[in-house]
């Protein structure tokens, strides 16, 4: 499968946003530009904005300042059912009360798909799912009830769901919490794979700035709510911004093989 059309334009811009929760806002004064293509890890410290940032991009809550655009078009004036066509999320949670076999679960991914009083999954919708499942190494778990899965499993059932709504981005928020770190790899490995065969736009959130450096081509941290820099991992990831965000020295060093920079947090 490769649904991604091929241009540079932004995909998801917002100009000038602010956001919360009530009358104080959380997010103030944000500029961000998504591209089609693009790797971006949104990191930051606790309480920083980092999860409201992902429900104000995608609409889950409305801004109370500034613009969202699609393609260059008022989200506003986008068609709803479009956008669910375009844009997925994997949230924190991962629904593990959910009681539903896997396959039937990522066959709810298809829903915007649905045509009116269409009861049953076309022939189409059928072969996305097993695309979904088999991109994601899920077809072996398309059986089995989703509560029994292990974390690592769950995971990957979810993306398969986001994938099933073939979309051009793809938002994740901190997709490896409380996952071992061979989840970690596979989970980031599985995300990159679609990026770069694909030209899925990632945008995650994550707090391992290592996972961040491995996988990432564009960071972003935030800060108190603010956009504090944005730009390529190899020119923000250093000990000097590190230590300014996170309160904390850090020795920031080059992989002999990969080039890929990496965190050694000093003990105090």
């Amino acid at each position: 499968m490769n649904w991604i059309s091929h241009n540079n334009s932004e995909l998801l811009a917002a100009r000038g946003m602010s956001a919360g929760y009530g009358k104080k806002p959380v997010l103030n004064r944000i500029d961000i530009a998504i591209r089609p293509g693009e790797f971006i890890g949104v990191v930051g410290p606790n309480g920083s904005g980092k999860t409201t940032l992902i429900r104000a991009l995608t609409g889950i809550i409305k801004p109370q300042e500034g613009s969202l655009f699609w393609k260059g078009n008022s989200l506003t004036d986008c068609d709803r059912v479009s956008l669910s066509r375009s844009m997925a999320v994997v949230s924190q949670s991962r629904g593990a009360s959910i009681d539903l076999p896997v396959e039937e679960l990522v066959m709810l991914g298809r829903i915007p798909y649905f045509r009116k009083f269409q009861w049953r999954p076309s022939h189409g919708d059928r072969e996305v799912v097993e695309w979904a499942l088999d991109v994601t190494e899920t077809k072996y778990l398309r059986g089995e009830n989703f509560q029994k899965l292990s974390g690592g499993e769950q995971q990957r059932v979810l993306i398969a769901i986001a994938l099933a709504q073939e979309p051009e981005l793809l938002f994740l928020d901190e997709p490896t919490l409380h996952l071992d770190i061979n989840y970690q790899v596979e989970i980031f490995s599985l995300l990159r794979k679609l990026n770069r065969e694909h030209r899925l736009a990632v945008f995650t959130v994550l707090h391992d700035l290592n996972l961040a450096s491995t996988f990432c081509d564009r960071i972003i941290f935030i800060r108190e709510g603010m956009i504090w820099k944005d730009g390529a991992v190899k020119d923000l990831i250093t000990g000097e911004n590190i230590s300014e965000l996170f309160r904390v020295r850090v020795e920031v060093l080059e992989h002999p093989e990969s080039g890929r920079l990496l965190l050694f947090p000093e003990a105090r």
